[in-house]
């Protein structure tokens, strides 16, 4: 199973600390494994190439989602679960 290596307010964190601490608002500095992601990296020099903001909704069991934009949706909303489960691009 693939692990996200997530990192809050610059300290190594598990999923659960980031399940528990995630507000709304939040933003995931996201690196991807594509040939785009490697570029964007390479010329700004940065560690990341993608972002996702967290809304955290409380009439869903304070479920978190992330709202991100995509190339061929323009804009993607999806549960925390469902993006840790099928995103095979960013880590």
């Amino acid at each position: 199973k693939r692990t996200l290596k997530l990192i809050i307010g610059g300290l190594n964190t598990d999923e659960s600390d980031f399940l528990e601490k995630a507000e709304t608002g939040d933003i995931l500095l996201l690196r991807g494994n594509h040939i785009g992601g490697k570029l964007t990296r390479t010329f700004t020099k940065g560690e990341c190439d993608h972002a996702a903001m967290v809304v955290r909704l409380e009439n869903y069991d304070n479920k978190i989602f992330l709202l991100e934009s995509v190339m061929v949706r323009g804009v993607g909303f999806t549960s925390w679960e469902f993006y840790k489960e099928n995103n095979k691009v960013y880590q």
